[in-house]
Protein backbone atom coordinates (compact mmCIF):
# COMPACT_ATOMS: atom_id res chain seq x y z
CA UNK A 1 0.00 0.00 0.00
CA UNK A 2 2.65 2.31 0.63
CA UNK A 3 4.33 1.48 -2.38
CA UNK A 4 1.13 1.98 -4.02
CA UNK A 5 0.62 5.62 -2.62
CA UNK A 6 4.58 6.54 -3.78
CA UNK A 7 3.86 5.61 -6.76
CA UNK A 8 0.81 7.28 -7.31
CA UNK A 9 2.10 10.77 -5.97
CA UNK A 10 5.30 9.95 -8.32
CA UNK A 11 3.59 9.24 -11.56
CA UNK A 12 2.09 12.56 -12.07
CA UNK A 13 5.23 14.65 -12.02
CA UNK A 14 6.93 12.09 -13.07
CA UNK A 15 5.20 11.63 -16.53
CA UNK A 16 4.71 15.45 -16.99
CA UNK A 17 8.54 15.60 -16.97
CA UNK A 18 8.72 13.15 -19.68
CA UNK A 19 6.18 15.24 -21.60
CA UNK A 20 8.71 18.98 -20.88
CA UNK A 21 12.31 16.59 -21.76
CA UNK A 22 10.71 15.23 -25.03
CA UNK A 23 9.34 18.62 -26.16
CA UNK A 24 12.25 20.56 -25.43
CA UNK A 25 14.02 18.12 -27.43
CA UNK A 26 11.40 18.16 -30.50
CA UNK A 27 11.54 21.95 -30.34
CA UNK A 28 15.70 21.87 -30.09
CA UNK A 29 15.48 19.18 -33.14
CA UNK A 30 12.97 21.33 -35.31
CA UNK A 31 15.12 24.53 -34.64
CA UNK A 32 17.76 22.78 -35.68
CA UNK A 33 16.67 23.00 -39.18
CA UNK A 34 15.55 26.58 -39.19
CA UNK A 35 18.14 28.54 -41.64
CA UNK A 36 19.53 31.79 -39.86
CA UNK A 37 19.75 35.45 -41.71
CA UNK A 38 23.52 34.84 -40.58
CA UNK A 39 23.77 31.61 -42.97
CA UNK A 40 22.02 32.55 -45.55
CA UNK A 41 23.54 32.95 -49.24
CA UNK A 42 24.72 37.04 -49.99
CA UNK A 43 23.11 38.26 -53.14
CA UNK A 44 25.79 38.28 -55.88
CA UNK A 45 27.23 41.59 -56.69
CA UNK A 46 28.83 42.37 -60.08
CA UNK A 47 32.16 44.08 -59.18
CA UNK A 48 32.85 45.12 -62.95
CA UNK A 49 30.29 46.39 -65.47
CA UNK A 50 30.11 47.67 -68.68
CA UNK A 51 27.98 49.00 -71.26
CA UNK A 52 28.68 49.80 -74.38
CA UNK A 53 25.20 52.05 -75.43
CA UNK A 54 22.82 53.04 -72.87
CA UNK A 55 19.91 54.97 -74.68
CA UNK A 56 16.97 56.94 -73.84
CA UNK A 57 14.81 58.64 -76.23
CA UNK A 58 11.89 61.39 -74.96
CA UNK A 59 8.42 61.47 -76.97
CA UNK A 60 8.85 64.07 -79.23
CA UNK A 61 5.72 63.89 -81.55
CA UNK A 62 6.95 66.70 -84.16
CA UNK A 63 9.64 64.46 -84.99
CA UNK A 64 8.26 61.57 -84.96
CA UNK A 65 9.61 60.04 -81.55
CA UNK A 66 7.71 57.65 -79.41
CA UNK A 67 9.67 57.41 -76.24
CA UNK A 68 12.42 54.30 -76.33
CA UNK A 69 15.13 53.22 -73.28
CA UNK A 70 17.20 50.50 -73.69
CA UNK A 71 20.86 48.72 -73.52
CA UNK A 72 23.01 47.16 -75.60
CA UNK A 73 26.30 45.18 -75.39
CA UNK A 74 26.58 44.65 -71.44
CA UNK A 75 28.76 42.42 -69.63
CA UNK A 76 29.63 41.86 -65.87
CA UNK A 77 31.20 39.91 -63.44
CA UNK A 78 31.02 39.31 -60.22
CA UNK A 79 33.89 38.52 -57.31
CA UNK A 80 36.84 36.45 -58.83
CA UNK A 81 34.17 35.73 -62.27
CA UNK A 82 37.27 35.52 -64.48
CA UNK A 83 36.62 37.22 -68.19
CA UNK A 84 33.27 38.04 -69.99
CA UNK A 85 32.51 40.50 -73.20
CA UNK A 86 29.33 41.61 -74.87
CA UNK A 87 29.50 42.93 -78.46
CA UNK A 88 26.73 44.69 -80.37
CA UNK A 89 25.43 41.27 -81.24
CA UNK A 90 23.78 41.49 -77.80
CA UNK A 91 21.03 44.08 -78.22
CA UNK A 92 18.44 42.89 -76.32
CA UNK A 93 16.08 46.27 -76.17
CA UNK A 94 16.74 46.81 -79.55
CA UNK A 95 19.05 50.12 -79.75
CA UNK A 96 20.52 49.24 -82.99
CA UNK A 97 17.22 50.12 -84.31
CA UNK A 98 17.74 53.92 -83.14
CA UNK A 99 21.42 54.23 -84.02
CA UNK A 100 24.14 52.84 -85.93
CA UNK A 101 27.74 51.64 -84.31
CA UNK A 102 30.01 51.36 -87.58
CA UNK A 103 32.97 48.83 -86.66
CA UNK A 104 33.98 46.89 -84.20
CA UNK A 105 32.62 47.30 -80.61
CA UNK A 106 32.33 45.87 -77.24
CA UNK A 107 32.05 46.17 -73.49
CA UNK A 108 34.62 43.87 -71.49
CA UNK A 109 34.82 43.02 -67.96
CA UNK A 110 37.20 41.19 -66.13
CA UNK A 111 37.53 40.24 -61.85
CA UNK A 112 40.03 38.22 -60.14
CA UNK A 113 41.52 37.89 -56.70
CA UNK A 114 43.90 40.50 -57.44
CA UNK A 115 42.31 43.31 -59.94
CA UNK A 116 39.22 43.90 -61.45
CA UNK A 117 38.55 46.29 -64.31
CA UNK A 118 36.02 46.90 -67.28
CA UNK A 119 36.60 48.57 -70.78
CA UNK A 120 34.01 49.67 -73.52
CA UNK A 121 35.48 50.52 -76.59
CA UNK A 122 34.31 51.57 -80.59
CA UNK A 123 35.43 53.00 -83.75
CA UNK A 124 32.18 55.24 -84.19
CA UNK A 125 28.58 55.62 -84.09
CA UNK A 126 25.77 57.59 -85.80
CA UNK A 127 22.32 58.42 -84.82
CA UNK A 128 18.83 59.56 -86.40
CA UNK A 129 15.40 60.41 -85.84
CA UNK A 130 13.23 58.40 -87.70
CA UNK A 131 13.27 60.04 -90.91
CA UNK A 132 16.34 58.30 -91.54
CA UNK A 133 18.86 61.95 -91.49
CA UNK A 134 21.85 61.38 -90.15
CA UNK A 135 21.64 63.58 -86.92
CA UNK A 136 24.84 63.27 -85.24
CA UNK A 137 28.08 61.02 -85.07
CA UNK A 138 30.56 59.92 -82.30
CA UNK A 139 34.07 59.63 -83.33
CA UNK A 140 36.22 56.86 -81.57
CA UNK A 141 36.00 56.03 -77.95
CA UNK A 142 37.50 53.84 -75.45
CA UNK A 143 36.64 54.18 -71.30
CA UNK A 144 38.49 52.06 -69.07
CA UNK A 145 37.98 51.44 -65.02
CA UNK A 146 40.16 49.24 -63.07
CA UNK A 147 40.45 48.46 -58.69
CA UNK A 148 43.38 46.97 -57.26
CA UNK A 149 43.22 44.86 -54.39
CA UNK A 150 44.89 44.61 -50.93
CA UNK A 151 47.63 43.77 -50.16
CA UNK A 152 48.79 45.65 -53.02
CA UNK A 153 45.61 48.08 -53.00
CA UNK A 154 42.99 49.03 -52.48
CA UNK A 155 43.69 51.82 -55.49
CA UNK A 156 41.90 52.73 -58.44
CA UNK A 157 41.52 54.62 -61.73
CA UNK A 158 39.81 55.32 -64.55
CA UNK A 159 39.97 57.13 -67.94
CA UNK A 160 38.04 57.88 -71.06
CA UNK A 161 39.79 58.26 -74.29
CA UNK A 162 38.07 60.72 -77.33
CA UNK A 163 38.67 62.48 -80.48
CA UNK A 164 39.44 66.15 -80.29
CA UNK A 165 35.95 66.25 -82.42
CA UNK A 166 34.50 63.55 -81.00
CA UNK A 167 31.04 64.62 -81.35
CA UNK A 168 29.20 66.05 -84.20
CA UNK A 169 25.24 67.39 -84.87
CA UNK A 170 24.64 68.40 -88.16
CA UNK A 171 28.27 68.86 -88.95
CA UNK A 172 29.15 71.08 -86.35
CA UNK A 173 31.77 70.18 -83.85
CA UNK A 174 30.64 70.02 -80.35
CA UNK A 175 33.31 70.80 -77.67
CA UNK A 176 32.94 68.99 -74.23
CA UNK A 177 32.06 70.50 -71.24
CA UNK A 178 29.62 73.37 -72.54
CA UNK A 179 26.31 73.14 -73.85
CA UNK A 180 26.03 74.45 -77.45
CA UNK A 181 23.16 75.96 -80.03
CA UNK A 182 22.76 74.64 -83.54
CA UNK A 183 19.95 75.89 -85.68
CA UNK A 184 18.00 73.58 -87.61
CA UNK A 185 15.22 73.16 -90.01
CA UNK A 186 12.38 70.70 -90.66
CA UNK A 187 14.15 69.69 -94.03
CA UNK A 188 17.37 68.91 -91.79
CA UNK A 189 15.65 67.11 -89.40
CA UNK A 190 13.40 65.13 -92.14
CA UNK A 191 10.07 66.07 -90.84
CA UNK A 192 7.58 68.00 -92.03
CA UNK A 193 5.87 69.16 -89.12
CA UNK A 194 8.67 71.25 -87.93
CA UNK A 195 9.61 74.66 -90.23
CA UNK A 196 12.62 75.18 -87.83
CA UNK A 197 14.09 75.26 -84.86
CA UNK A 198 17.26 75.11 -82.46
CA UNK A 199 19.21 71.74 -80.68
CA UNK A 200 20.92 72.77 -77.23
CA UNK A 201 24.09 70.12 -77.20
CA UNK A 202 25.89 69.08 -74.71
CA UNK A 203 28.47 66.24 -74.57
CA UNK A 204 30.85 65.61 -71.37
CA UNK A 205 33.03 62.53 -70.05
CA UNK A 206 33.96 61.80 -66.88
CA UNK A 207 36.48 59.27 -65.25
CA UNK A 208 36.86 59.17 -61.47
CA UNK A 209 39.48 59.02 -60.08
CA UNK A 210 41.44 60.25 -63.57
CA UNK A 211 44.70 58.81 -61.87
CA UNK A 212 45.65 56.11 -59.90
CA UNK A 213 44.13 56.55 -56.20
CA UNK A 214 45.34 54.64 -53.18
CA UNK A 215 42.74 54.00 -50.52
CA UNK A 216 39.66 54.47 -53.61
CA UNK A 217 37.75 51.26 -53.45
CA UNK A 218 35.59 51.83 -56.83
CA UNK A 219 36.38 53.86 -60.14
CA UNK A 220 33.80 54.62 -63.12
CA UNK A 221 34.19 56.41 -66.49
CA UNK A 222 31.56 57.09 -69.52
CA UNK A 223 30.79 59.55 -72.03
CA UNK A 224 27.28 61.71 -71.74
CA UNK A 225 25.64 63.31 -74.44
CA UNK A 226 22.55 65.20 -74.15
CA UNK A 227 20.19 66.87 -76.86
CA UNK A 228 17.28 68.86 -76.10
CA UNK A 229 15.38 71.00 -78.83
CA UNK A 230 12.68 73.58 -79.44
CA UNK A 231 10.47 73.77 -82.30
CA UNK A 232 8.29 75.83 -84.52
CA UNK A 233 5.70 75.54 -87.09
CA UNK A 234 5.80 77.50 -89.91
CA UNK A 235 3.52 79.68 -88.46
CA UNK A 236 6.22 80.70 -85.18
CA UNK A 237 4.68 78.63 -83.07
CA UNK A 238 6.18 77.27 -80.95
CA UNK A 239 5.39 73.56 -80.70
CA UNK A 240 7.87 71.61 -78.69
CA UNK A 241 10.37 72.57 -76.08
CA UNK A 242 12.34 69.98 -74.06
CA UNK A 243 14.39 66.97 -74.08
CA UNK A 244 14.54 65.05 -76.62
CA UNK A 245 17.70 62.42 -76.22
CA UNK A 246 20.33 61.25 -73.76
CA UNK A 247 23.19 59.09 -74.63
CA UNK A 248 25.76 57.12 -72.13
CA UNK A 249 28.49 55.72 -74.30
CA UNK A 250 31.22 53.60 -72.91
CA UNK A 251 29.66 53.03 -69.39
CA UNK A 252 32.22 51.36 -67.30
CA UNK A 253 33.05 50.70 -63.14
CA UNK A 254 34.97 48.14 -61.14
CA UNK A 255 35.06 47.80 -57.50
CA UNK A 256 37.83 46.28 -55.32
CA UNK A 257 35.99 47.24 -52.01
CA UNK A 258 35.57 43.19 -50.96
CA UNK A 259 37.69 41.39 -53.69
CA UNK A 260 40.51 40.16 -51.19
CA UNK A 261 39.97 37.18 -48.92
CA UNK A 262 39.62 38.13 -45.45
CA UNK A 263 42.45 36.40 -43.22
CA UNK A 264 40.81 33.99 -40.65
CA UNK A 265 40.24 35.95 -36.75
CA UNK A 266 42.43 34.81 -34.09
CA UNK A 267 39.66 34.86 -31.89
CA UNK A 268 36.15 33.71 -32.28
CA UNK A 269 32.59 35.21 -32.25
CA UNK A 270 30.90 32.87 -30.27
CA UNK A 271 27.53 32.06 -31.32
CA UNK A 272 24.22 33.73 -28.95
CA UNK A 273 23.33 30.66 -26.66
CA UNK A 274 19.94 29.63 -27.40
CA UNK A 275 17.13 29.96 -25.16
CA UNK A 276 17.15 26.86 -23.12
CA UNK A 277 13.22 25.42 -22.12
CA UNK A 278 12.13 26.12 -18.86
CA UNK A 279 12.22 22.40 -17.12
CA UNK A 280 8.54 21.80 -15.37
CA UNK A 281 8.89 22.56 -11.08
CA UNK A 282 10.36 19.61 -9.25
CA UNK A 283 7.33 18.15 -6.83
CA UNK A 284 8.57 17.96 -3.05
CA UNK A 285 8.45 14.09 -2.86
CA UNK A 286 6.08 12.49 -0.34
CA UNK A 287 7.10 12.21 3.11
CA UNK A 288 7.43 8.86 4.95
CA UNK A 289 5.98 8.53 8.23
CA UNK A 290 8.20 8.75 10.85
CA UNK A 291 9.19 5.34 12.68
CA UNK A 292 8.20 4.64 16.55
CA UNK A 293 10.78 5.56 19.09
CA UNK A 294 11.83 2.20 20.40
CA UNK A 295 11.31 1.44 23.96
CA UNK A 296 14.44 1.33 25.33
CA UNK A 297 16.60 2.43 29.04
CA UNK A 298 18.93 4.73 26.31
CA UNK A 299 17.26 7.38 24.93
CA UNK A 300 17.47 6.79 21.14
CA UNK A 301 17.10 9.85 18.86
CA UNK A 302 13.53 9.52 16.34
CA UNK A 303 14.49 8.75 12.63
CA UNK A 304 15.05 11.35 10.59
CA UNK A 305 12.17 11.78 8.29
CA UNK A 306 13.03 9.99 5.08
CA UNK A 307 11.21 9.32 1.64
CA UNK A 308 12.65 9.12 -2.30
CA UNK A 309 15.20 11.23 -2.74
CA UNK A 310 13.95 13.87 -5.03
CA UNK A 311 13.89 13.63 -8.74
CA UNK A 312 16.62 15.11 -10.68
CA UNK A 313 15.49 18.62 -12.35
CA UNK A 314 15.53 18.03 -16.13
CA UNK A 315 19.28 18.74 -17.62
CA UNK A 316 19.39 22.33 -18.75
CA UNK A 317 21.78 22.85 -21.66
CA UNK A 318 24.85 24.57 -20.67
CA UNK A 319 26.36 27.99 -21.83
CA UNK A 320 29.48 27.16 -24.92
CA UNK A 321 32.91 28.15 -23.24
CA UNK A 322 34.12 31.80 -23.77
CA UNK A 323 36.34 31.19 -25.27
CA UNK A 324 48.44 51.28 -62.56
CA UNK A 325 50.60 54.10 -61.96
CA UNK A 326 50.55 57.80 -60.71
CA UNK A 327 48.78 58.75 -63.97
CA UNK A 328 47.10 56.27 -66.38
CA UNK A 329 48.64 54.57 -68.77
CA UNK A 330 48.97 54.75 -72.33
CA UNK A 331 45.91 54.34 -74.68
CA UNK A 332 47.84 51.56 -76.23
CA UNK A 333 48.47 49.27 -72.74
CA UNK A 334 44.69 48.30 -72.81
CA UNK A 335 44.58 46.99 -76.62
CA UNK A 336 46.23 43.99 -76.50
CA UNK A 337 50.27 45.09 -74.68
CA UNK A 338 51.31 42.72 -72.69
CA UNK A 339 50.57 44.77 -69.81
CA UNK A 340 53.89 44.89 -67.90
CA UNK A 341 55.73 42.04 -65.30
CA UNK A 342 52.68 41.64 -63.46
CA UNK A 343 50.47 40.46 -66.07
CA UNK A 344 48.65 40.33 -69.28
CA UNK A 345 46.27 43.37 -70.80
CA UNK A 346 44.49 45.36 -68.20
CA UNK A 347 45.95 43.39 -65.05
CA UNK A 348 46.96 40.10 -64.41
CA UNK A 349 44.78 37.36 -65.81
CA UNK A 350 44.68 34.61 -62.95
CA UNK A 351 42.61 31.13 -63.19
CA UNK A 352 38.48 32.37 -61.42
CA UNK A 353 38.74 31.53 -58.02
CA UNK A 354 35.22 29.78 -56.60
CA UNK A 355 32.98 31.89 -54.12
CA UNK A 356 34.39 32.25 -50.65
CA UNK A 357 32.20 29.99 -48.36
CA UNK A 358 30.32 31.40 -45.87
CA UNK A 359 32.49 31.51 -42.79
CA UNK A 360 31.78 29.23 -39.49
CA UNK A 361 31.31 30.98 -36.49
CA UNK A 362 34.42 29.44 -34.66
CA UNK A 363 33.30 27.58 -32.01
CA UNK A 364 32.64 24.51 -33.65
CA UNK A 365 29.56 24.58 -35.22
CA UNK A 366 26.37 27.19 -35.85
CA UNK A 367 23.39 27.64 -33.87
CA UNK A 368 22.08 24.57 -35.62
CA UNK A 369 24.68 22.56 -33.52
CA UNK A 370 23.63 23.64 -30.29
CA UNK A 371 20.43 23.44 -30.28
CA UNK A 372 21.08 19.81 -31.71
CA UNK A 373 22.81 19.02 -28.41
CA UNK A 374 20.47 20.07 -26.34
CA UNK A 375 17.50 18.25 -27.89
CA UNK A 376 19.97 15.59 -27.20
CA UNK A 377 20.42 16.60 -23.47
CA UNK A 378 16.61 17.04 -22.99
CA UNK A 379 15.94 13.68 -24.27
CA UNK A 380 18.65 11.65 -22.64
CA UNK A 381 17.26 13.48 -19.05
CA UNK A 382 13.96 12.14 -19.70
CA UNK A 383 15.00 8.89 -20.19
CA UNK A 384 17.53 8.89 -17.26
CA UNK A 385 14.55 10.22 -14.90
CA UNK A 386 11.89 7.27 -16.04
CA UNK A 387 14.55 4.66 -15.28
CA UNK A 388 15.13 6.04 -11.79
CA UNK A 389 11.37 6.60 -10.74
CA UNK A 390 11.22 2.86 -12.36
CA UNK A 391 14.34 1.47 -9.50
CA UNK A 392 12.75 3.19 -6.92
CA UNK A 393 9.39 1.68 -7.37
CA UNK A 394 10.70 -1.57 -7.73
CA UNK A 395 12.99 -0.91 -4.52
CA UNK A 396 9.92 0.05 -2.67
CA UNK A 397 8.01 -3.22 -4.21
CA UNK A 398 10.64 -5.32 -2.58
CA UNK A 399 10.90 -3.83 0.79
CA UNK A 400 6.87 -4.66 0.99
Amino acid sequence: MAFDSLDGAVRPWRTGLLAAAASAGGVAIAGAGLVLPSESAQAVTNVATGTLVNLTTDAVPPLGLSGFHGAAATSGLAQNGGDNAADTSQDPDGVLKHLTINGPAQSKTHADPVKNWAKAQMVSAAASFSSGKQLYTIASLDSYAECTSPPTGPSAMAYVHADADAVKVLGTTIPAGKTTAVSVTGAQLGVTGVDHGSLRVAYTTTATPAVQTAGVTSAHAHLDLTIAGTFYDAGGKEIFNGQVQKVRFGDVSATCENSAPTPPSSTSTLPTTPATPTSPMTPTSPTSPTGPTPATGTPTPTAPTTGPPAAPTAPVGSTPATGHTAAHPHHSKHHGGSGGANGPENGPMQPAGRPAALSDTGTGGGPSVWWAALSVTGLGGGAALYLLTRRRGKQGKHQH
